[in-house]
């Protein structure tokens, strides 16, 4: 299938008005983490040799703490389309493997919302995760795949993080603790929260992401709070 024309690319290049929607559950929402991938982001969007124009590059984040595919079907005029995006970048489906993923359902679930992004004239690109427990390791796997099936049926860009975040020491990158009881998942207050990296896994999804989506290097220029990680120390050897 012949590859669809980057019209957002061309207009981050040029430093035209852009918007990047960024839409997804507590993997993308993140505010609990700083800096987290969309920090990063943003912070290369804004801070470069032409700092004076990159202002018209705009991140919208509507991604919200346990947020199911059904959310974005179900709103989708007030948390995608009221936006009109040049760029939609979607992380779903985590919070659909628990009891257990129904892949018939999620497929058709993440079929429908994406195609009636592109059919709004949105471009879009969708990427995988990985969590920090081995417990889920095949259904996010199946998860991903379910991503990268449908990115190629329907012409959109997916960006494979699960394969990414495979080559790096998953207990250095889980490492936060949960504060509550979340029966779904199993988790009590004081276990290793295994669904939401730190700051680690956030820099490895903003430098994948930047690369694979904007052509750009991410900002090594230490900054306020953002300072990069030298992820070479997490790397499994």
């Amino acid at each position: 299938m012949k590859k669809k024309e980057k019209k957002y690319l061309k207009k981050f290049k040029d430093y035209e008005n852009l918007i990047v929607l960024l839409i997804g559950s507590s993997i993308t929402s993140q505010e609990w983490c700083h800096p987290n991938w969309h920090d990063w982001m943003e912070y290369t969007f804004r801070q470069d040799e032409n700092w004076d124009k990159a202002w018209k590059r705009k991140i919208i984040n509507t991604a919200r703490d346990g947020a199911s595919i059904s959310h974005y079907l179900n709103n989708f005029d007030t948390e995608i389309l009221r936006f009109k995006p040049d760029l939609v970048i979607e992380s779903l489906g985590v919070n659909s493997i628990i009891p257990d993923l129904d892949e018939a359902k999620t497929q058709k679930e993440i079929y429908e919302l994406n195609k009636r992004i592109l059919g709004e004239g949105f471009e879009l690109a969708t990427w995988s995760y990985q969590l920090g427990s081995a417990t889920y390791d095949e259904r996010m796997k199946k998860l991903r795949d379910i991503h990268k099936e449908i990115a190629l049926e329907l012409n959109y860009q997916f960006v494979d993080i699960y394969a990414e975040l495979e080559k790096y020491d998953l207990s250095q990158i889980f490492t936060f603790t949960h504060p509550w009881n979340n029966k779904p998942w199993g988790m009590k207050p004081g276990d290793i929260d295994f669904l939401h990296c730190n700051e680690v896994g956030n820099q490895i999804i903003a430098e994948r992401l930047l690369k694979e989506l904007f052509d750009k290097e991410i900002n090594r220029d230490e900054f306020g709070t953002l300072k990069l990680l030298d992820l070479t120390k997490y790397i499994i050897h």
